[in-house]
């Protein structure tokens, strides 16, 4: 027990220490936000050739695509927004809301999750890789560690892509990077399943 206290009292003075850029307001990249209380937020940014012809297309598609989960899954488990365009850079934006990671993962058909380290073993998630710092090189946690801070919370993904999360990020796969002082990005050449350590 003392270990296990000592490990946690270290981690969460790394993990505060981590990170320090503000996120930027207007979205360029797409990205996932989630908040404390589960919420999630998808923002979609992609290139638009055609706005003007196929907007209210793709905005037609996407409510049909809503309506159809929600009248399984219960009202407001998914909200879309109105797919706007940037006119500045050529994009249209999505963004749509997801109730919590459960809707999130089964409406994309993704393995994700967020939560405690206690609650993601509950679910059935194994640790077996060891997790790097993400503010000094060299700094590591192996997965036996991992299953000593049941408390701590994970991002777990499958896909690459723009995270911000409601707290601090201090220990991640290889394949992720920081970006902010809540945010990080994971690779387009991840390999697998992401791991993102914050508190």
């Amino acid at each position: 027990m003392k270990k296990k206290l000592v490990i946690g009292a270290v981690l969460l003075q790394m993990i505060c220490c981590v990170g320090c850029s503000a996120v930027a307001e207007n979205p360029v990249n797409s990205s996932l936000t989630i908040d404390k209380k589960g919420k999630i937020e998808s923002v979609i940014v992609e290139p638009f050739e055609e706005p003007y012809l196929q907007l209210e297309e793709l905005q037609a598609m996407i409510d049909e695509e809503v309506a159809a989960y929600n009248q399984e899954a219960g009202n407001q488990a998914v909200v879309a927004d109105k797919a706007y365009l940037s006119e500045q850079n050529g994009t249209v934006i999505e963004k749509i809301t997801f109730a919590d990671y459960t809707h999130y993962a089964k409406f994309n058909d993704r393995n994700f999750f967020v939560g405690t380290i206690e609650e993601a073993l509950q679910t059935g998630y194994q640790f077996k890789v060891a997790l790097e710092s993400l503010g000094e090189e060299g700094k590591t946690i192996s997965p036996e560690q991992l299953d000593d801070l049941k408390e701590f919370n994970i991002l777990i993904v499958d896909e690459p892509g723009d995270y911000h999360l409601y707290g601090t990020p201090g220990f991640a796969s290889h394949d992720v990077s920081l970006i902010g002082k809540k945010s990080v990005n994971v690779s387009e050449e991840m390999e697998g399943i992401a791991y993102i350590l914050f508190q």
